[in-house]
């Protein structure tokens, strides 16, 4: 286990991702930028099963990333994968909702690694629609033993303990008066 990093050149070897693995944050690009709600949902669902989530926060595109219009689109991407999960329980469809639910909390885990605390508060909002859809699902299906297990280890897994952490030592790695979320376009 890696002990927590003291500055930003720690932060950068911390992360789980290495150069050579496709980095899930591109496919979530394409996904906010979705023309269409299926397109939308199909990119979802395939970022969310991306091993590898590496938020960029050094070199270029960092401050494209750290722009609010992420977090507008990471709020819309968590009701997608939030009213479908919903909509499949309403309809009968338990593997559907599992499903969506699971691309949910892997949506969270992803973006439990991103150090800023805008980013850390808009992830727990997220957190609360995906408790809620996982609310409603329980309360309309019976969830098979397999199912429940997918959605426990979804949960354990978007529960990262050390999220906070993160933020606190990024934001203390800035310069002094940097400002993480600036955006100049």
């Amino acid at each position: 286990e890696k002990g927590i990093p003291r500055d930003d050149d720690g932060i950068v070897a911390w992360e789980d991702c290495g150069p050579a693995i496709n980095n899930a944050h591109k496919v979530y690009l394409q996904a906010f930028k979705a023309a269409t709600l299926s397109e939308k949902r199909k990119l979802l669902l395939d970022a969310t099963a991306m091993p590898c989530f590496e938020f960029p926060t050094k070199g270029k595109g960092s401050r494209d990333a750290l722009n609010m219009d992420y977090l507008g689109d990471l709020r819309n991407g968590t009701r997608v994968l939030a009213n479908e999960a919903v909509l499949c329980a309403a309809q009968g469809d338990a593997e559907g909702a599992v499903t969506m639910l699971a691309a949910g909390y892997g949506l969270l885990a992803h973006h439990a690694r991103a150090p800023t605390m805008l980013l850390y508060l808009t992830r727990i909002a997220c957190q609360g629609l995906f408790d809620e859809a996982l609310r409603a699902t329980l309360a309309t299906q019976t969830l098979s033993d397999g199912q429940l297990k997918r959605l426990d280890e979804a949960v354990a897994v978007a529960t990262r303990p050390d999220s906070l952490a993160r933020v606190w030592i990024y934001e203390e790695s800035l310069t002094p008066g940097e400002d993480p979320m600036a955006y100049e376009g």
